[in-house]
């Protein structure tokens, strides 16, 4: 009995640890108060492109600073390379 007891503890400590994971991924992309939309503008080049190309979306600036972080990449002068204005 007290086996499976501790088996039911572990179980909900690990489902509550992963819950925790999960909000914790997640909470760059929540909004929060003074958060404001902005233009996200990505320029990128891909090898075997000639000119560089610009993609402009509306985005929070919580996202857009996530983004800018994570994506980038590459440098401008001598390849393929993204970059992310807010």
């Amino acid at each position: 009995m007290h086996g499976r007891l501790n088996a039911n503890r572990h179980d909900v400590l690990a489902g509550a640890l992963l819950v925790l994971a999960l909000l914790l991924l997640l909470l760059p992309f929540l909004s929060y108060p003074g958060d404001y939309e902005t233009e996200m503008k990505i320029r990128f080049r891909e090898a075997g492109m000639r000119a560089a190309r610009t993609l402009i979306l509306p985005e929070s600036k919580a996202v857009c600073s996530e983004i800018q972080f994570t994506l980038a990449d590459g440098d401008s002068e001598t390849g393929p390379y993204t970059r992310v204005a807010c």
